[in-house]
C-alpha cells in the first residue's frame, strides 16, 4: 500500500505525480506494507487566531427590579416607578437580567391602583346611594341632624 507522505491518503495504483487529496508531489512516496499510516496533522499558529474569543460576562439581576416587584404589593406608586426606572436600566445596559421581574411589577402596581381608584369610586357612589334612601334618613337622620 501506498500513502501519501503528508496527508497520509491512500494513493492505490496512482499513475500521476500529485497526491489526489492535498496535491502535493508524490517523488518521495514511502511504501509501507499492512501499516496504517496516521499523519500527525499540521498545526499552524494562524489557526488560534481565527478561533472566535469568547469572554463569560456574569449577569446581575437589577436591584431596583427587585425592589420595584416587592414594593409593588405594598406601594402600587413606588412599585410603578421602581419598576418603570428597572425597565430603562435593563434595557441600556444588556449585562443586566430582570426584565420579567420589572415587567411583572410594573403590570401588578398598575392593576393594583386601578383596583384601588375603582373601589374608591365605588364606595363613594355606594355611601351615595345610601345617604339618598329614605330608610337612612328615618333610621340615622336623628344622628346627622
Amino acid at each position: 500500500m501506498t500513502f501519501c507522505p503528508n496527508c497520509g491518503n491512500d494513493l492505490g495504483d496512482t499513475q500521476g505525480s500529485f497526491c489526489s487529496a492535498c496535491g502535493k508531489p508524490i517523488e518521495e512516496l514511502k511504501t509501507q506494507d499492512n501499516v496504517e499510516h496516521q499523519p500527525e496533522p499540521e498545526t499552524r499558529q494562524d489557526d488560534e487566531l481565527l478561533k472566535p474569543q469568547v469572554q463569560y460576562v456574569e449577569k446581575k439581576t437589577n436591584g431596583l427590579a427587585i425592589a420595584g416587584f416587592v414594593v409593588s404589593f405594598f406601594a402600587a406608586l413606588v412599585g410603578l416607578i421602581l419598576s418603570w426606572i428597572a425597565l430603562s436600566q435593563i434595557k441600556d445596559n444588556p449585562n443586566q437580567e430582570g426584565k420579567g421581574l420589572a415587567i411583572a411589577g410594573v403590570i401588578i402596581s398598575a392593576a393594583t391602583i386601578v383596583i384601588t381608584i375603582l373601589i374608591v369610586v365605588l364606595l363613594i357612589v355606594f355611601a351615595e346611594n345610601i345617604a339618598d334612601s329614605p330608610y337612612f334618613y328615618y333610621s340615622y337622620g336623628e344622628f346627622f341632624s
